[in-house]
């Protein structure tokens, strides 16, 4: 017994750093996994602004696709009454600055549309989807863009979620060392699907798609 326990000792001595690390590493990928459910996709950081700049004062200020606007809707859309093609308006929540200059000013517009709308069907909620063509700055200057809003679905919609049955059912589940119990499921045709509403200041982050260039004065 004495000499199992002097071997065991330098053991766990050896081993403690290694679960040290495998704790951390499992920390850190959860970290990263949570992050992405947060988001609805992964958000890479962007490379830099590319900056030209002019003889006449003025650079050209070219910002990548992947950089990420923080913006509040300003249209209200509701699938109950909004129709396809309609226009949206959301603006910039914050001031962006590159340095010391000033690129975009809290509250400058973007301009889209609504790019796909589908009502709320038997088994499923209504589907919406919006897409970005036009950034409009305080100086009054606009901008062609493409951009989308960052949701939790791949194609960058809202909904579509399939409903429940109608029809309730209670089912026995067992389960070791605790015993029986009822557990109630849905079956049956499924419920009519909701309809979907954002308000005037809902939060979107928007996406670019292509890269967005625009001309300001270096001043």
């Amino acid at each position: 017994m004495g000499i199992m326990k002097h071997i065991e000792k330098p053991a766990r001595l050896f081993f403690r750093p290694f679960g040290r690390l495998a704790l951390l590493a499992c920390l850190a990928f959860s970290l990263h996994l949570f992050q992405t459910a947060a988001y609805g996709e992964d958000t890479p950081t962007p490379p830099p602004v590319e900056v030209n700049t002019l003889d006449n004062g003025y650079a050209y200020y070219t910002i990548p696709a992947g950089s990420i606007f923080h913006t509040a809707l300003h249209t209200p859309i509701q699938t109950s009454v909004s129709q396809l093609d309609d226009p949206i308006e959301a603006i910039i929540t914050n001031t962006i600055y590159l340095d010391d200059q000033v690129l975009f000013e809290k509250n400058t517009r973007l301009y889209g549309r609504i790019l796909r709308l589908e009502p709320p069907i038997q088994g499923r909620n209504a589907i919406v989807q919006v897409h970005f063509n036009a950034i409009k700055l305080g100086s009054g200057q606009s901008y062609p863009v493409s951009a989308h809003v960052i949701t939790e679905h791949a194609d960058h919609s809202w909904g579509g979620e399939l409903t429940r049955g109608t029809k309730p059912y209670t089912v026995v589940q067992k389960v070791y060392g605790i015993g029986q119990y009822g557990r109630t499921v849905y079956g049956g045709p499924r419920m009519m699907g909701a309809h979907l509403e954002f308000l005037p200041g809902s939060y979107w982050s928007v996406k670019l798609d292509k890269p967005l260039t625009i001309v300001k004065s270096k001043d």
